[in-house]
């Protein structure tokens, strides 16, 4: 049999989901609960009432709400929502909720509670299975939100107090889909909150942030994952240039600039951000996205990063590509993607593609390619195919990224 086990990084707990140390229907800890629910967390197993995923032993649990708790309850069956108050003790008040207990609202939904985001008890992370075709989600509950929902913690449970493993924050394991595989998802091993990725010289680099620090994982390494040890409060983006890969990272309203030929070390650009960050490269000359009052501004390294604001609007997601010695901007406004070319003068045009989530692009073979994700899945519309939207098949909820190589386009998902 498995053990599960925690490791410790950073004085944060963080959960190995490798591991299944009790027996079904047996006692059960808190932070085994929480292992095994990242099983699933970590795979993004979609929302589906009609099928069954193993857990850390290969046991079968049903994929929605109530099959989730079970699984991380370690019980003999999928319980459903009318059911699972059997196996739990019912909390005087949502103050005792512990990780890895359950919030219930019986006969319609049911999520596990992985902690307090804060010591007052206003908000807290949620792990459930919640919209058919779309994966585990990470949610962060207010305390009116809970409210609504009745805490039980497991009859079985014992042994140690477990600790919300990232308060607010999740990390997903990447998944690299190849358009040359008919974007079958192959798992990395690879976990973080934000994801880019680059190649070059024929290799791919993925580029992750665990806990405020960017690691670099690369194919023609098996994807061990590596601390840069640069720093970043939020997103990461990359490109390469003359053999040199360079990473973008924002920290304190500032987009950062390190390069793999200066060990990383990490320079403070001067530009101002207030949103995600995108970059490509053209010409031996990179050029950096930002969004500041919902404009997306242009700054380029042969113009001592001078900020200027292109007239851009953009309610959140931006991505960039080049291609033919123009660059193109994406972005989503309204729930549609707008293409913006550097040779239009920026002219902002619908591309009619729907989005309200993450955003990425890349180019090859004289056509741009732009991924978008509706409803949990990865929909792929090419600049030579009239923008028509194309279901790939790929499942993620939290990010996405997209390179090139060979004419390959991989797409990197969470």
């Amino acid at each position: 049999m498995l053990l599960a086990f925690l490791l410790l990084l950073g004085g944060q707990v963080l959960i190995a989901p490798t591991a299944s140390a009790s027996t079904v229907d047996g006692e059960i800890s808190r932070s085994e609960i929480l292992a095994r629910a990242n099983f699933w967390v970590s795979r993004n197993v979609p929302y589906n009432q009609g099928l069954s995923t193993g857990d850390v032993d290969g046991r079968k649990y049903r994929q929605d709400c109530s099959g989730f708790v079970s699984m991380a309850w370690h019980l003999p069956t999928s319980a459903s929502t009318r059911t699972l108050a059997t196996y739990g003790n019912r909390l005087a008040s949502l103050d005792q909720l512990q990780p890895g207990d359950m919030l219930l609202d019986a006969g319609t939904h049911s999520s596990l509670f992985v902690g307090w985001n804060n010591s007052s008890h206003t908000s807290a992370t949620i792990w459930h299975e919640s919209t058919p075709g779309v994966g585990t989600v990470a949610a962060n509950w207010t305390r009116a939100t809970m409210g609504k929902y009745v805490p039980y913690s497991y009859k079985k449970v014992v042994g140690d107090t477990a600790t919300n493993p990232n308060p607010g924050i999740l990390k997903r394991e990447v998944f690299e889909s190849a358009s040359s595989t008919g974007w079958s998802a192959l798992p990395t091993g690879i976990a973080g909150e934000a994801v880019a990725s680059i190649t070059m010289d024929g290799v791919k680099y993925i580029y992750t942030v665990n806990d405020g620090i960017v690691y670099e994982a690369a194919s023609n390494n098996n994807w061990k994952n590596l601390s840069t040890r640069i720093t970043s409060s939020g997103g990461v983006a990359a490109t390469a240039i003359d053999g040199v890969k360079y990473v973008y990272t924002v920290n304190g309203g500032q987009v950062y600039e390190a390069a793999s030929n200066n060990s990383w070390k990490n320079l403070n650009s001067g530009i101002p951000t207030s949103g995600p960050v995108a970059v490509t490269s053209m010409g031996g000359v990179k050029y950096v996205y930002t969004v500041n009052g919902g404009q997306v501004y242009e700054a380029a390294s042969n113009n001592s990063w001078k900020n200027l604001n292109s007239g851009i609007p953009t309610s959140g997601p931006v991505a960039v590509t080049s291609m033919g010695g123009v660059k193109y901007v994406y972005t989503v406004n309204g729930g549609q993607v707008y293409e913006a070319a550097s040779n239009n003068s920026w002219k902002n045009l619908n591309s009619g593609i729907p989005s309200r989530g993450p955003l990425a692009a890349t180019s090859a073979d004289g056509v741009n390619y732009v991924y978008t994700v509706n409803g949990g899945q990865v929909y792929e519309a090419a600049s030579n195919n009239s923008w028509k939207s194309l279901n790939s098949g790929i499942f993620s909820t939290t990010g996405v990224a997209a390179t090139e190589m060979g004419g390959i386009k991989y797409v990197y998902t969470m």
